[in-house]
């Protein structure tokens, strides 16, 4: 009789390859700002770093000047996302309503989600994973697949582990991977299957979207396989639902990492 196993994946797990800790994003941010060697992310992370740091002065009266001091991110983000509660439950941008910010909640959440991709993205960019990543990918490779039901279990909005994953799909040692949700590739319509090896992303991902589909009354999830084009601002790069008639644009998949 198979063993269900399941392996939780906590922040450590990305911590050696070099992703910061909750109270380390902000501070990594400005970082990347000064030393990474990517002009396109260095631009990016400029304007939205500009936006962040004047939305976190309207939210904080003595916001500390060093930025290793700054608040633990995910208390931040779970701040902004409670603070929807004074706007419209569904956010439709009506004129008459009430902010704490000077704009619409859904903006600010979607600028600091934007902070956190640039900077993940930076990282990436600026390190080389091969050596780490290998000793990861030797773990997960030397699990009995065969004799054991596996999951796993991430909070980490990376994709160390998806890649991982992947490669495993790719080398015939697992038949596949599913995140818990019907979710379809943004390049295409057709919905991926729920089958395969169960890897639970509980607070969202890095590559995964979403779109309350109001035509059709649900909500349709999608994946984006290694990238993370979908937190950009700019309106012509944003991608829009791909179901007939709907015309929203697809939102990013995080939850803050302390709901209550």
């Amino acid at each position: 009789m198979k063993k269900n196993i399941v392996f939780i994946l906590g922040a450590g797990s990305s911590k050696d390859f070099g992703f910061p800790l909750g109270d380390e994003i902000f501070a990594e941010a400005h970082n990347l700002l000064l030393n990474t060697k990517s002009s396109d992310i260095k631009s990016k992370l400029k304007i939205t770093l500009t936006e962040v740091e004047r939305i976190m002065a309207q939210i904080f009266s003595r916001l500390p000047s060093d930025k290793t001091k700054y608040p633990l991110f995910e208390e931040v983000l779970t701040f902004i996302w409670h603070s929807k509660k004074y706007e419209y439950q569904d956010w439709k941008n009506y004129g008459n309503v009430v902010s704490l910010f000077d704009k619409l909640t859904k903006e600010v959440f979607a600028t600091f989600v934007e902070m956190l991709a640039l900077t993940f993205s930076g990282i990436i960019y600026s390190n080389d994973f091969k050596k780490e990543l290998k000793l990861y990918e030797t773990f997960i490779k030397s699990l009995n697949f065969k004799t054991n039901n596996i999951s796993f279990i991430s909070l980490n909005y990376d994709l160390l582990i998806d890649t991982i994953l992947l490669d495993c799909v790719k080398e015939g040692l697992i038949e596949g991977l599913n995140y818990g949700i019907g979710v379809r590739p943004l390049s295409d319509e057709i919905d991926r299957k729920k089958d395969g090896m169960l890897l639970l992303k509980p607070h969202g991902s890095l590559n995964l979207s979403f779109c309350t589909a109001y035509s059709h009354g649900r909500e349709l999830f999608y994946y984006s396989e290694g990238d993370i084009t979908i937190d950009v601002m700019n309106e012509s790069d944003r991608i829009k639902c791909r179901i007939d008639h709907c015309g929203h644009y697809v939102k990013p998949l995080r939850v803050p990492l302390k709901i209550s």
